[in-house]
């Protein structure tokens, strides 16, 4: 079963390396493995790296872009900033998916001022519960291999 998070922003897509940066900053040791590609080109899989200490793993989740009014209507979300109306959408599987779409979630929202949407809950995510996730459940899901 997929699972689906997005982020509503405004503005323009932010790039690979200012995501890969604001992932760091944020404590997530993870980065978008190419940086010549805008985020908004990934129609699929976006690979990824994790580092831990000296280790590199491979990583990535499926990207999509698209509207923000057709999820938000879906789902009847109330509260949202009508401005916010582009949406990047993260669908994964695994533990190793949900980390990347998690660190790649919170470093989006923080560069745009973009509101995260987990589907699984129809809720509202805040920033720092994206990061608290990742860090504390799927990063060390992903390591042991779940």
């Amino acid at each position: 079963m997929s699972m689906l998070t997005h982020v509503f922003f405004a503005g323009s897509m932010p790039t690979p390396i200012a995501v890969t940066e604001t992932m760091q900053r944020l404590g997530l040791n993870f980065a978008i493995s190419d940086d010549q590609e805008g985020l908004d080109a990934y129609d699929g899989m976006m690979p990824m790296t994790f580092r831990v200490g000296a280790d590199t793993h491979g990583a990535g989740v499926e990207v999509y872009v698209g509207s923000a009014r057709e999820t938000i209507d879906e789902f009847d979300i109330e509260g949202i900033d009508p401005k916010l109306d582009k949406e990047i959408v993260f669908c994964f599987s695994e533990s190793t998916g949900a980390a990347c779409a998690l660190a790649l979630a919170a470093a989006i929202a923080t560069l745009t001022g973009g509101i995260i949407f987990d589907e699984s809950e129809e809720d509202i995510v805040s920033i720092e519960t994206a990061v608290e996730e990742c860090r504390e459940e799927f990063i060390p899901a992903m390591l042991q291999g779940r």
